[in-house]
């Protein structure tokens, strides 16, 4: 009955993680979740998101999806998960071949979390899912936003400053 039950039993279903032990994870996470409905909402936040990363790593990539979906529009404001969450749909999307939905959701994420670590990133993403489908006009636009942002990390301006030549000499053959 102690006040740090619910804290406890995160961190159990937090080392079933860390063991690899995601049906286990999944398990505690939900029983947590059951258990817990109005705790903390930094240590539901955060079972929420190990959730749906767990179904992730078990291979439930359908209720991982669903879960990661729910996290991003549930928590939109928490700027450290959330975006993370929205890469692992659009990543999600990118490695099953629907650079639409890619696209869409890469582009989401550094437009809502424009300060995140992942923005620029996820700007480079959005332009080769879009090159992806033939949308040169939509990478040409992500790679000229990060080759034009004096704060976009050197690596990554090169990056876009190739691509988008390579975005024209495809666009253009």
């Amino acid at each position: 009955k102690s006040s740090l039950r619910p804290e406890a039993e995160l961190g159990i279903a937090r080392t079933c993680e860390q063991k690899g032990e995601w049906l286990t994870a999944i398990t505690n996470y939900d029983n947590w979740l059951k258990r817990f409905p109005s705790g903390s909402p930094r240590l539901r936040t955060q079972a929420e998101f190990q959730r749906a990363w767990a179904n992730g790593r078990a291979g439930y990539e359908t209720n991982a999806l669903n879960l990661f979906t729910n996290f991003v529009t549930k928590f939109a404001t928490n700027n450290a998960l959330a975006p993370q969450a929205q890469w692992w749909v659009a990543d999600h999307y990118y490695s099953q071949g629907d650079y639409v939905n890619a696209e869409k959701n890469y582009k989401s994420l550094f437009q809502t979390w424009p300060s995140s670590k992942l923005a620029s990133q996820a700007c480079i993403m959005a332009g080769r899912a879009a090159v992806n489908w033939q949308n040169y006009a939509g990478a040409i636009e992500c790679f000229t936003n990060l080759t034009s942002n004096p704060n976009c990390p050197t690596n990554l301006w090169s990056d876009a400053m190739f691509l988008y030549g390579g975005t024209l000499m495809l666009r253009n053959s």
